[in-house]
């Protein structure tokens, strides 16, 4: 049905016609499913969210609105398509997400709406991150920021630069790194509550920004330089004590986080704990990406135990047995 909703604004004529409560209605929803996916994970709500998603494209495609309304269908439609790519990623599903991510830009150029296209980029750029293709990452960021650079608002400049300095780490380049965590840092600090931030960039919060620019310290102390230890540690600590306690899978990724910056420390009695941690929450959650995180934490502890580790070995035996 989706060629026929990118006909739609062309004729909107059908026998129902939306109004811009229909759309109220829709953003609840769609606002409750991202929450389903930040408590649960992907795999709990997914389908849920595709049959919205077939749902509102068959509306789309056969009822009457005027050009406002319209432009807000196409920005839930991107909107939800991007909830649903998102969950795919979540679940290893990389292939379909990529396919939703696709539809969800299409909507926002329909829409009009640079902002939602930034923020299907930015999701584009994290499942690269994951998929560990941090070149692909950063040119998927640096689209985002030429899409948005008349009208992006602090948050979502500091969303994207955060998401560019991550990229960097992974590429070994602490001098880029370090600039791309500036500019994010800089842009958080402009930000705030404020009626003109997307909703989608809520959750861009003091706890996200120190996920994210420690997880870039963490990795750039693993592969290039242990002196980024003592940022890691600190600013993941920050996020786990500012995150909101519903975010469950965030919470497991900053526990994870802090493990592994922990590894490198050689505090391997802690980074069990933090493991623990995460495990505690992972019996809510649904998460393939969350599974992969622990995979490579437990790679990480075994150069530990091989020395003699105990904690170390007890903490690849905890993880295996949770993840096998």
């Amino acid at each position: 049905p989706w060629a026929a909703v990118y006909a739609a604004p062309a004729r909107r004529h059908g026998p129902h016609r939306l109004d811009h409560a229909d759309v109220d209605r829709l953003q609840t929803l769609i606002q409750a499913l991202r929450t389903l996916d930040n408590l649960h994970g992907g795999g709990m709500a997914r389908q849920a969210v595709l049959g919205q998603l077939t749902g509102v494209t068959d509306l789309i495609a056969a009822a009457t609105y005027t050009d406002g309304v319209g432009q807000r269908l196409f920005t839930a439609l991107g909107d939800l398509a991007g909830i649903a790519g998102w969950m795919s990623h979540d679940v290893g599903l990389h292939q379909p997400a990529q396919t939703y991510f696709l539809l969800a830009l299409r909507a926002a150029k329909e829409a009009r709406n640079p902002h939602l296209g930034a923020h299907i980029l930015n999701c584009m750029a994290r499942q690269a991150t994951h998929l560990n293709r941090p070149d692909d990452a950063l040119e998927l960021v640096h689209l985002a920021l030429h899409g948005v650079r008349r009208a992006a608002t602090p948050t979502v400049r500091a969303i994207l630069h955060s998401l560019e300095a991550r990229a960097h780490a992974m590429k070994g380049n602490a001098v880029e790194f370090a600039h791309a965590a500036h500019q994010a840092e800089t842009a958080f600090a402009a930000g705030g509550e404020s009626a003109d931030e997307p909703v989608w960039a809520r959750f861009f919060d003091t706890s996200e920004f120190h996920a994210t620019i420690g997880v870039g310290h963490q990795i750039l102390a693993r592969q290039t330089d242990p002196a980024h230890t003592l940022p890691a540690v600190g600013m993941i600590r920050d996020a786990i004590a500012a995150r909101p306690p519903e975010r469950h899978r965030s919470l497991a990724f900053d526990h994870i986080g802090l493990s592994r910056a922990l590894l490198v420390a050689e505090e391997t009695e802690e980074a069990l704990f933090h493991i623990r941690a995460a495990l505690d929450l992972l019996t809510d959650l649904t998460s393939t990406r969350v599974l992969d995180r622990l995979s490579e934490v437990t790679d990480e502890a075994r150069r530990a135990a091989s020395r003699g580790d105990v904690h170390a070995q007890t903490l690849i035996e905890v993880a295996h047995h949770h993840t096998k």
